[in-house]
């Protein structure tokens, strides 16, 4: 099982990884083409928006795997530990939360989106298509924030803002 979550870690941030690549080689072809030749790729700009939301919610997801997300440690390393701890938990179900919601409404927007067929203007893609990410990743980052919740919870010897393995 760990061997399974450490290459779906590994996938995911290879993915992150070749997607911005991507998004940069194609964004500076784009610049180069538009000074030098006079030419434009009509779908990057919509294409960019579309990859830069993905990016946006996959690294995300890591941040939280790896807790590098901003946080204010101020009030929870002057409290005693076991507050501290259950300060770590709350905060963590309630960021955990907050994502269930933000997946339930993108997978609402989902919906509506495929049931209607609606496109997109240059790519033309299926909206349902561009907009999944949100839902799906969504839900990634919310049990990602619960298992962090839980790990902080069950370790005495953590404050509540470092990062448990």
């Amino acid at each position: 099982m760990k061997a399974a979550i450490k290459w779906l870690n590994r996938l995911e941030e290879v993915t992150l990884t070749m997607t911005l690549l991507g998004l940069a080689v194609v964004a500076f072809t784009q610049v180069c083409t538009r000074y030098l030749m006079g030419i434009s790729f009509d779908w990057f700009e919509e294409g960019g928006r579309y990859v830069g939301v993905f990016v946006t919610f996959l690294g995300a997801g890591i941040g939280v795997r790896k807790g590098t997300h901003f946080t204010m440690e101020l009030v929870a390393d002057m409290l005693p530990k076991p507050v501290s701890r259950v300060l770590a938990l709350l905060v963590g179900f309630l960021s955990g939360s907050c994502f269930v919601m933000v997946a339930y409404y993108g997978f609402v927007l989902v919906q509506r989106n495929y049931r209607f067929e609606v496109s997109s203007a240059a790519i033309g893609a299926p909206m349902w298509l561009v907009y999944l990410p949100i839902p799906a990743l969504s839900v990634v980052i919310a049990i990602r924030f619960y298992i962090t919740a839980i790990k902080k919870f069950r370790s005495s010897g953590h404050a509540a803002g470092e990062v448990v393995k």
